[in-house]
């Protein structure tokens, strides 16, 4: 069949080739001799046909270069990188979106191991999968990881099959970092909700216990008598005790909990970093001079008003920023801290000369229990609980510059305390209530050691009250009592709290004043306390300032 052909398509080229020798052929030619005529007709026939087939040739190779061309252009614009490896894993062929991939030319790769560009981790993974291409002849694929020069990372796809020759196989690799760091990113939301979870579980039974011994160092500290000596001591243990709070709320703010701002104080932020700097002299002197290295700490401290918060909560804040200085100075340096005022609002910026960030450092700087410094000294909650504080607080943390070796600064933005005056709820209060104030107070806990320093309380301020041990218990005493105000701890067993003030709700149509502590910190929400008919929240722990506000409010109602 092939013969034929090619019998027919010269028949058809010579025929072609002769109709056009006739055409260039003039009558003198015709009249000349015949032989030589024929000869001529011959040689011109045959010149003919090589024209004819160079044409051919010239077409089908214009045609063949367009077609490579585009398969070319297709080849180098496709969104993997096509190679092809011999047998011990060397590069022989590379597109540039390939070579774009490990950060070189394709010159500079030809012969390079692939290997050179794979993380020490997923090495074996790859000469596995290369193992397994030439043995199984058929198609493999994997997953590794890809570093190049310029230290960029990315996760890739690997799909390979071995050629004809047995010698070379080919391979695609597709970029699948942004799926992995999506599938990261939602382990990760996953992982956080969980420890969210547990976190605030935990921090509701640290609550119950910090309550029991904040309320009994509040009422020890006005015992009668006390020595000036026997004051400090449990004064510090008092503020240790709001300390051990605050880190406890940390917790609660992985599960979305945020302060109450009526709990806020007027805070002097100078006042405040001057302390924590004496406070911290270990951390940054003595500590440092004992390594053989100085810190020097720089303050400029402009003149700035007061803002709305939380004195422990923002101490702790402005510590962890502090401390992450401290630590990114490990030969030594100096740390510099400035307060002004912005038209933004308090500006307060902490620089250090230490080790600075990377672009993955500054990113996730903030995330809770990301650390550059191992597991035990970072545990990686003091940014991200500097962070939550401070936007708790309606203001603002960033990473303003920073680069490896060249230090870090970062800045902090709060708004100017405005508004009407902000209630004072830190701090022990001066003097028992005037006794024409007492109101009748039913206090329902079933935690015995809150239950006895709850009734201590009340009797220090000089209010009358009664102690229910549940739900069931304090319906029987309203039963033969009456009460201005009852306040019930939420997480109780039978009978909660939230249904407690329902059922009174209903009971008394809303004329008896009912109070919610709890645990859970601020979980509360304003809605689910007009519900229930819930006039006040105290988180635990609360100090004696905030229980005679909470019970100056309901005087002030029933009067």
């Amino acid at each position: 069949m092939e013969n034929y052909d090619y019998i027919s398509e010269t028949t058809e080229l010579r025929q072609k080739a002769e109709e056009r020798v006739k055409e260039r052929t003039s009558e003198e030619d015709k009249s000349s001799d015949s032989d030589k005529l024929k000869l001529i007709h011959e040689l011109e026939v045959h010149q003919i046909e090589l024209e004819m087939q160079n044409e051919e040739l010239i077409l089908t190779k214009t045609a063949a270069q367009n077609m490579a061309d585009k398969y070319s252009r297709l080849y180098d614009a496709a969104p993997s990188g096509f190679f092809t490896l011999s047998n011990d894993g060397r590069i022989k062929e590379v597109d540039s979106f390939g070579a774009h991939m490990l950060g070189h030319d394709p010159g500079y790769l030809k012969n390079k191991e692939f290997a050179l560009f794979i993380s020490g981790e997923t090495r074996p993974v790859f000469n596995y999968f290369l193992e397994e291409i030439f043995e199984n002849k058929k198609k493999e694929t994997c997953e590794i990881t890809l570093v190049s020069d310029d230290n960029r990372t990315s996760f890739v796809f690997l799909n390979g099959l071995v050629m004809d020759n047995g010698g070379e196989c080919h391979v695609t690799v597709v970029d699948i970092t942004d799926r992995k760091k999506a599938e990261e990113s939602l382990l990760e939301n996953q992982r956080l909700s969980i420890i969210g979870e547990m976190a605030t579980s935990i921090a509701h039974d640290f609550n119950n216990s910090l309550q029991s011994m904040l309320g009994n160092l509040e009422m020890a500290l006005h015992a009668p008598e006390l020595s000036k000596s026997t004051y400090q001591y449990l004064n510090v243990i008092n503020t240790l005790v709001k300390d051990a709070a605050s880190r406890v709320k940390q917790l609660q703010w992985l599960n979305g909990e945020k302060q109450e701002s009526n709990q806020y104080s007027p805070v002097n932020l100078n006042n405040l970093i001057s302390e924590m700097i004496v406070q911290s002299r270990p951390l940054w002197k003595s500590d440092s001079e004992q390594k053989g290295f100085n810190i020097n700490i720089i303050t400029s401290l402009g003149k700035i008003p007061e803002i709305c918060g939380m004195e422990v909560e923002l101490r702790s804040a402005i510590f962890n920023v502090f401390k992450n200085s401290v630590e990114a100075l490990p030969q030594g340096g100096d740390i510099t801290i400035k307060t002004e005022t912005k038209p933004e609002g308090i500006l307060i910026s902490v620089s250090d000369t230490g080790v600075g960030m990377d672009q993955e450092t500054k990113r996730r700087v903030f995330q809770p229990f990301y650390s550059t410094k191992g597991i035990d000294p970072g545990r990686g909650l003091g940014m991200s609980g500097a962070y939550n504080i401070i936007t708790d607080h309606k203001g603002n943390i960033s990473v303003k510059d920073t680069s490896p070796g060249n230090g870090t600064t970062i800045e902090i933005f709060f708004p100017v305390c405005t508004g009407k005056k902000l209630e004072n709820t830190v701090g022990l209060i001066e003097e028992p209530n005037d006794l024409n104030a007492v109101i009748r107070i039913l206090w329902v806990e079933d935690d015995d050691s809150i239950s006895i320093v709850a009734q201590e309380m009340l009797k220090y301020m000089g209010h009358r009250g009664d102690i229910a041990r549940s739900g069931k218990e304090a319906l029987e005493f309203m039963d033969r009592n009456e009460y201005d105000l009852v306040i019930t701890d939420i997480g109780m067993p039978e009978m909660n709290g939230w249904q407690l003030a329902e059922i009174i709700k209903e009971k008394y149509s809303g004329k008896m004043k009912v109070a919610v502590i709890s645990g859970w910190g601020s979980q509360i929400k304003e809605e689910e306390k007009i519900r229930n008919g819930v006039i006040y929240v105290l988180s635990k722990p609360f100090n004696l300032s905030q229980l005679q506000n909470l019970i100056e409010k309901v005087h002030h109602n029933v009067n």
